[in-house]
């Protein structure tokens, strides 16, 4: 049987179940951006107040570090440097827990079990997974984009802007379709992938204060903000995930072909075959909390 067969049956299964999420999202990615648009107007409507406010922010590391830094004083990058790499984290959480939803969640619920007694090819699922991931990735991107398109910015930098989350959101969802093959379960797949976003947003907080600047072209999260949209639009700088998903979806199918439904490749360790000398007594079996801390491993 074609590994495909069956993809569009479950990709259209997917879109049904993701029919009120992937456009709520997109409208409020558009309210946001516009949002934040219409406030940076009013509040610096001169280029001289834009260039004091983007010195002020580039000199504080904090700020730096949680937003990146503002590449130029233009309306439009000083409008989303708070959105920029924050809002592309976001996206990223989303498209992670859309994948991990469409994986191991359904194996989990028994739904992919019941799937698979159709004619449905072995990378059907992963394939109506990666659809889906895209449609939830680019209906943010484009909502975002479209808001500031709405707000008055100018179009090249705003589909920059919107593309560098789409971007984020896809490597992330390549990442968790590779955890979803390697952990035994969907909590496990979630929380790995989005351990590895929290690990690249401060990889990128440290190139972009203290560490060199080359740290953050090492993060996924730092590439949306080495776009430059408004300050530049390097569209260049969005091969870099456009690379890196290739990858995680080669991984993800190579994977998968050496793992059994509703299991993973990274087992899960054993607890200890018996309790420790503390745990045995009776005063170790009601001491709650305190007994745990001397519990003895294996």
């Amino acid at each position: 049987m074609n590994g495909l067969a069956g993809a569009g049956g479950l990709l259209r299964l997917a879109l049904r179940r993701d029919r009120v999420r992937i456009p709520v999202w997109t409208v409020v990615a558009a309210v946001t951006t516009a949002g934040a648009a219409a406030a940076t107007a009013g509040v610096y409507p001169t280029a001289a107040d834009r260039a004091s406010a983007v010195a002020a922010i580039n000199g504080v590391p904090a700020l730096v570090a949680l937003y990146g830094p503002v590449s130029q004083p233009t309306e439009g990058a000083t409008a989303v440097f708070k959105l920029t790499m924050f809002g592309a984290a976001v996206v990223a959480v989303l498209t992670t827990l859309t994948v991990v939803r469409h994986t191991r969640a359904d194996e989990e619920s028994g739904r992919w079990e019941l799937l698979r007694g159709a004619a449905v090819g072995r990378y059907a699922g992963l394939a109506a997974a990666g659809a889906a991931l895209g449609a939830t990735a680019t209906g943010l991107g484009l909502g975002a984009a479209l808001g500031l398109v709405l707000a008055g910015l100018p179009a090249g930098g705003s589909f920059v802007f919107g593309l560098g989350w789409t971007a984020t959101g896809l490597v992330f969802g390549g990442f968790a379709a590779v955890m979803a093959q390697l952990s035994r379960g969907a909590r496990a797949a979630s929380e790995a992938t989005l351990t590895m976003l929290v690990a690249a947003y401060l990889l990128r907080a440290a190139g972009d204060t203290a560490g060199p600047k080359w740290l953050s072209w090492l993060s996924p999260v730092g590439w949306p903000g080495l776009a430059e949209p408004y300050a530049g639009d390097r569209w260049w700088v969005l091969t870099l995930p456009l690379g890196t998903l290739v990858l995680a979806g080669v991984a993800a199918i190579s994977l998968s072909r050496g793992r059994e439904l509703g299991g993973g490749l990274v087992t899960t360790r054993r607890g200890a075959d018996r309790a420790g000398r503390f745990l045995s007594g009776p005063v170790g079996c009601s001491g709650g909390w305190t007994g745990a801390r001397f519990w003895r491993g294996p």
